[in-house]
C-alpha cells in the first residue's frame, strides 16, 4: 500500500514544468487546438491557459483588432501628453488669477495687432477708393484708364481682402485665446483641489 501511495506521488510530483501548462486556442477557420505552446502564427488569437485537469486558469481574453490596437495607442498618447501639459500647468501658474493676467495680456496683443490692421486696411480703403474715382472720372470723359491705375486699382483690392483676412483670423485667435485659457483654467482648479 505505501508503495502504490508513494508510486502516485512521484507521479504527480514528477510532471515536468512544460506539462504544467496547456494553452487552447482557435484557428482561423475556428477549430480548436490544444498544446503546450501556442505557434506564433496564433499568438495573436485569444488563447486560454489550462491547469493539468483541463480546467481554464488564464483567459486573456479576445485578441484586440488592429484598429483596437490603434485606438488604445493614440489614448496613451493623448494621456501622455495631458500629463505634459498638467505638469506645465502646474509649473507655470501658481493661481487662476495668474492665469487670468495671461491671458489679459495675450488678448491685449492680439487686439493690438487687429488694431493695426485695421488701420493699414483704412488707409488701403482710402488709396483704392481714391483711384476707383479717378479710373471713373477718366471713362466718363470717354478716356482709357492708364495701365499702372488700372494695376494699382486691382492690388489694392486683393491688399484690403487680405488685410480683411488677416483681421478674420486674428478674431478667431482672440476666441481661441479665451477658450484655451478657460480650459486652463478649470484644469489647474481641478488639479490643485480636486474640483
Amino acid at each position: 500500500m505505501r508503495y502504490v501511495f508513494g508510486l502516485i506521488l512521484l507521479c504527480v510530483f514528477s510532471v515536468p514544468p512544460a506539462m504544467a501548462r496547456m494553452y487552447k486556442w482557435v484557428d482561423n477557420k475556428g477549430e480548436v487546438h490544444y498544446g503546450d505552446t501556442i505557434p506564433p502564427q496564433f499568438s495573436s488569437q485569444a488563447a486560454s491557459e489550462l491547469n493539468q485537469r483541463g480546467i481554464v486558469v488564464k483567459k486573456p481574453g479576445v485578441a484586440l483588432t488592429p484598429e483596437q490596437i490603434k485606438a488604445r495607442e493614440a489614448a496613451r498618447k493623448q494621456a501622455k501628453a495631458q500629463a505634459r501639459r498638467d505638469r506645465a500647468l502646474l509649473a507655470t501658474y501658481v493661481s487662476t488669477q495668474e492665469i487670468d493676467q495671461a491671458r489679459n495680456r495675450r488678448l491685449r496683443q492680439i487686439q493690438q495687432q487687429i488694431n493695426s490692421l485695421a488701420a493699414g486696411r483704412a488707409a488701403m480703403q482710402k488709396r483704392l477708393t481714391g483711384n476707383q474715382q479717378r479710373a471713373a472720372a477718366l471713362k466718363k470723359m470717354n478716356k482709357p484708364v492708364p495701365a499702372h491705375l488700372a494695376q494699382q486699382i486691382k492690388d489694392a483690392a486683393a491688399t484690403l481682402k487680405q488685410a480683411q483676412d488677416n483681421i478674420a483670423r486674428k478674431t478667431q485667435a482672440m476666441e481661441k485665446t479665451r477658450a484655451r485659457f478657460e480650459a486652463d483654467k478649470l484644469r489647474f482648479r481641478k488639479l490643485t483641489t480636486g474640483q
